[in-house]
């Protein structure tokens, strides 16, 4: 009977039109009661259905654009999305094992991965657009904005020894990235509170010492391109970048590729390779490119690699084969190659006399 109730009391709020949608956000009882059951297993789905609901609801009516209505619902929509984004933390702490109560003991990382998940839902559905603009700007959700809740997520202590750790990191990366798809407005508003220097150094603290995974890179890369990827056969194989693919957000590339450069071989190779095929097919990527200095970046990387190859072939191979140095943990040859198809690439479009030096 609860959960026929909140399936009705879902496909109300859905499709219950703007006069209902209205008196729905200012009826404190309500979304107190939605909010005391998203904590709950058995009723987090429609709890969270009906709050996506109340939150996407004003930004289909406004459309694409944003605009605000009147100030009580203004007031009521931002405390709706504050309180909501505020559950990340708390479901955070639940993943870790800290906090819970006895409704969300023994629940681990379901809570967070479902709110993420619902947040995403929200951004793909019919007023995505507008909601992803009332985010990004400074009076939507006011004090709490969702770009530093997503990324403070990664400041978690579990790191990722756990795939539920991994997973978390993979959850935070996916939704930046519908929290800044094709809006230039979130873009922006994501360097303002953000940045992706700070979530460059996030993400590193979050995986730790661990090699950087190839589900991790390829999150990171997706961010970048703003699109899917075709997951290849083998994390090795080159390229794999579907036609018409570009970089489109400059400020992912440095974070790309940091990871990268601190990945196992295979996923090295891969993701040099997309990155020389994205160089190679499209301006745009090379403009990119230049806009977030990645040709500084892949010549040192370059050097390193370079100087790294001269002293293993000098040493000659170790006694046991299992150095560290060997080409179990690269290959100069062909990381070395990856990376000079990349520079040529990104020097054909711009090349300083720093860089010339």
């Amino acid at each position: 009977a609860q959960a026929a109730v909140l399936s009705l009391l879902s496909s109300v709020l859905e499709d219950g039109g703007a006069a209902l949608g209205a008196g729905a956000l200012t009826a404190s009882p309500l979304i107190d009661l939605l909010f005391e059951l998203l904590w709950r297993s058995e009723t987090r789905h429609l709890a969270l259905k009906s709050l996506v609901a109340l939150i996407t609801g004003p930004c289909v009516q406004t459309g694409s654009s944003g605009s605000r209505g009147s100030r009580a619902a203004d007031d009521a929509w931002d405390a709706l999305v504050r309180r909501f984004l505020q559950t990340l933390p708390a479901a955070r702490e639940v993943a870790a094992g800290r906090g819970a109560s006895d409704v969300t003991k023994g629940q681990g990382f379901g809570p967070l991965s479902d709110i993420l998940a619902g947040l995403r839902a929200a951004l793909a559905g019919p007023g995505g657009s507008a909601l992803r603009a009332r985010l990004a700007s400074p009076a939507g959700a006011d004090g709490s904005p969702a770009y530093v809740q997503v990324v403070s997520l990664l400041n978690a202590e579990r790191g990722v020894a756990t795939a539920e750790g991994e997973a978390a990191a993979l959850e935070c990366v996916r939704t930046l990235r519908s929290l800044l798809s094709g809006s230039e407005t979130a873009a922006r508003a994501f360097g303002r509170d953000v940045g992706y220097e700070t979530f460059a150094h996030a993400l590193e603290a979050a995986w730790g010492a661990e090699p950087v995974s190839e589900a991790l890179a390829r999150s990171v890369l997706e961010l970048a391109v703003d699109a899917d990827l075709p997951t290849p056969p083998d994390a090795s194989a080159s390229g794999g970048v579907p036609p018409g693919a570009a970089i489109r957000n400059a400020g992912a590339l440095p974070v790309l590729l940091t990871l990268l450069r601190r990945a196992a071989l295979p996923v090295r190779l891969w993701g040099l390779g997309a990155l020389a095929d994205l160089l190679e097919n499209s301006v745009r990527s090379r403009a990119a490119a230049d806009q977030s200095d990645a040709l500084g970046f892949l010549l040192d990387w370059f050097a390193e690699e370079a100087t790294a190859g001269a002293r293993v072939a000098a040493s000659g191979p170790s006694v046991s084969g299992t150095s560290a140095e060997t080409t179990e943990t690269r290959d100069p040859d062909l990381v070395l190659e990856l990376l000079s198809r990349c520079i040529g690439r990104c020097a054909s479009h711009s090349l300083s006399a720093r860089h010339f030096r």
